[in-house]
C-alpha cells in the first residue's frame, strides 16, 4: 500500500511498472517454488492506492492422515519464509538491509493455505529498491531521476518483450 503526497497514478501506469519487470522476474526462473500469478491496483483514497499481488507457492510440506491433509507449523513456516524472499525480491535490491515483514493471515480452504498480508510502504524504510519499486515510484512521484546527457545513434534498437 503507497499513501501519497499527491494524486495517485494511474491504474495503468502502476500496473504497466510492476507488469514490466515483475513478470520477468518470477515468471522467466525455472526450478522455482513461486510463480506470479496476477495483480490488481486499487485506489484507496485520491493520495493512496494498494497493489494486490497472487503468487501461488508449490512444494509446500503437509501431512496426510487418514485421508486427511493437515497442515503443520512447518508449513506455515515454509509460507511465512517464501512471503519474506518474495516481498524483500519485489522491494528491494539483494544487498539491502533487511527487515521483518508483517505476519500473515493464514486461511485453509481445502487443500490449499491462502496467506494474506498487507505492506505499507515507508519511505526511507527500504534504502536500496528493486527495479520494480523504483519503477512503481517513479510513476508515483516519490522517486525523482536525473537524466543522464543523451547521445543520439545511428544504430536501431531491438525490444523484445515476453
Amino acid at each position: 500500500m503507497f499513501q501519497l503526497n499527491t494524486p495517485v497514478p494511474t491504474e495503468d501506469d502502476v500496473l504497466g511498472a510492476f507488469n514490466k519487470q515483475l513478470y520477468h522476474q518470477f515468471n522467466n526462473q525455472t526450478n522455482t517454488q513461486t510463480t506470479f500469478q496476477n495483480g490488481t491496483y486499487i485506489k484507496l483514497t485520491d493520495t493512496s492506492f494498494a497493489i494486490d499481488l497472487g503468487f501461488k507457492i508449490t512444494n509446500v510440506t503437509m501431512e496426510s492422515r487418514s485421508n486427511r491433509i493437515t497442515f503443520t507449523s512447518e508449513t506455515y513456516s515454509q509460507i511465512q519464509d517464501s512471503i519474506n524472499s518474495l516481498l524483500r525480491a519485489i522491494l528491494c535490491k539483494p544487498d539491502s538491509k533487511q527487515f521483518d515483514f508483517p505476519k500473515p493471515d493464514f486461511t485453509t480452504v481445502g487443500t490449499q493455505i491462502r496467506a494474506d498480508v498487507m505492506y505499507l510502504y515507508k519511505e526511507g524504510e527500504i534504502n536500496l529498491p528493486s527495479a520494480i519499486l523504483e519503477e512503481v515510484l517513479k510513476v508515483s512521484g516519490l522517486l525523482t531521476t536525473t537524466v543522464a546527457p543523451t547521445t543520439t545513434s545511428t544504430t536501431p534498437l531491438l525490444y523484445r518483450f515476453c
